[in-house]
């Protein structure tokens, strides 16, 4: 008799224990899983979208190495390249035409297909592009990416 009472007992705890098992609340997922789930998704999209922007840091980097280029900064846009330098030699603001051919021979070699280059030693202006594409880097979009890009162009154009 007391084995029956015993399993009967143990039966009613098991019992208990799995509907107690069964009836919990949805466990939600870790908030570490969430975030490395949208890091790799917007790595994909940052590469994806902005090739023209990955490509215009590696010509700037190249252009740096250029004996008279202290800085760069290069956006590639619609079919056009914009570049914007810092001098280290001369006046502020000028580019000699034999820096101005190598800095168009150089962006010639990374996208052959571009069908006009602004150059411009503006430190204003290259500050003002500078923050576009680290920005656009960093996988911001604004905007008024395009307006600021179409105002950078015509301040170039201006001053040429």
């Amino acid at each position: 008799m007391k084995n029956r009472v015993h399993i009967l007992i143990l039966i009613i705890i098991l019992f208990i224990v799995l509907i107690l098992s069964g009836c919990q609340a949805a466990r939600k997922p870790s908030p570490n899983n969430i975030m490395e789930e949208e890091n790799i998704t917007g790595e994909r999209e940052i590469t994806e979208a902005n090739k023209d922007v990955i490509k215009g840091e590696a010509v700037a980097d190249t252009l740096v190495d250029l004996t008279g280029i202290d800085d760069a900064t290069v956006m590639f846009w619609h079919n056009k390249a914009i570049v914007a330098v810092n001098v280290s030699e001369g006046e502020e603001g000028v580019i000699s035409e034999e820096l101005r051919k190598k800095i168009i021979d150089t962006v010639k070699t990374f996208d052959a297909e571009v069908s006009e280059i602004d150059i411009t030693a503006d430190k204003k202006l290259f500050y003002r592009l500078d923050d576009i594409q680290q920005a656009m880097i960093r996988g911001k979009q604004s905007k008024t990416v395009n307006q600021d890009i179409e105002d950078i162009i015509r301040a170039i154009a201006k001053k040429k």
